[in-house]
């Protein structure tokens, strides 16, 4: 989610504000920036904004072109109980005499960039393009907890808030055991684990399978296997009402079923 990434860099605008000393003005939620970013002789003007709700989080990037006055804009907002989101890129940024100023606006809005997708959030890909009829994608051990990036598709941004899945200092710890199968679970993803490969047979999000209002809220709740079929309570806090969902651990289809 938004929540935990935005207030890292809340935390890193306050420690800026202390240790500035160029021509940079602060205060707890805005930082300002005048500098010749793109080597051209004039002075450009840069405001990074960030703002927080109890929901909602957004962080924005301005920057004002020294010599044509141009202006050119990025923002990331949304909800914390997106664990992905995505973002059109401006004409405007994929200028080339505008490369530095893109590059400028990606590393104060952006989660980090990243080249490849990561399984879980390739199986989410997979599930919005196939109604949840996601098949099983192995790969080898040891299985890879995702974090948190952003990955340049055409004229958009996908951001992955991978990091709230769990944290990478905590060992990911065996659920259900049916023979060879070992079943797995993260705060929101559950993942099969079959001889010496795994795969992802769940995430969840949202706009695709409901959630919790906020990630720190854990969204896999109990699970148990029936005739080759696991059956997973996903938890919508802080609403009373949960969903329940089977899984084929075969093929990795998944069904949502009556409560």
């Amino acid at each position: 989610m938004l929540f935990s990434y935005l207030f890292s860099l809340l935390s890193f605008f306050l420690i800026e504000k202390n240790k500035s000393t160029t021509t940079k003005e602060y205060d707890p939620i805005s930082k300002l920036e005048i500098i010749d970013l793109n080597q051209d002789g004039f002075l450009d003007t840069i405001t990074i904004s960030l703002d927080m709700g109890s929901g909602f989080g957004s962080k924005s990037c301005t920057i004002i072109n020294g010599k044509t006055k141009a202006v050119l804009s990025l923002s990331l907002v949304g909800s914390f109980a997106e664990i992905r989101q995505r973002l059109n890129i401006p004409a405007s940024m994929l200028l080339p005499e505008n490369e530095a100023f893109r590059t400028k606006m990606e590393a104060e809005v952006l989660p980090p960039l990243q080249s490849e997708m990561d399984p879980s959030l390739a199986w989410l890909e997979r599930a919005d393009n196939s109604k949840l009829r996601s098949s099983l994608q192995w790969q080898p051990l040891p299985i890879q907890i995702p974090k948190t990036y952003t990955l340049r598709q055409k004229n958009q941004y996908l951001c992955y808030f991978g990091h709230n899945h769990q944290k990478t200092t905590e060992p990911l710890k065996a659920i259900l055991r049916q023979g060879e199968d070992i079943i797995f679970k993260t705060k929101h993803g559950v993942i099969l684990q079959r001889n010496n490969q795994y795969a992802w047979l769940f995430v969840s999000d949202a706009n695709l399978t409901g959630g919790p209002a906020k990630l720190r809220w854990a969204s896999i709740g109990k699970m148990e296997i029936k005739n080759n079929q696991l059956i997973l309570e996903l938890l919508c806090a802080p609403m009373p009402f949960k969903k329940l969902f089977t899984i084929d651990l075969q093929s990795g289809q998944v069904k949502q079923i009556k409560a």
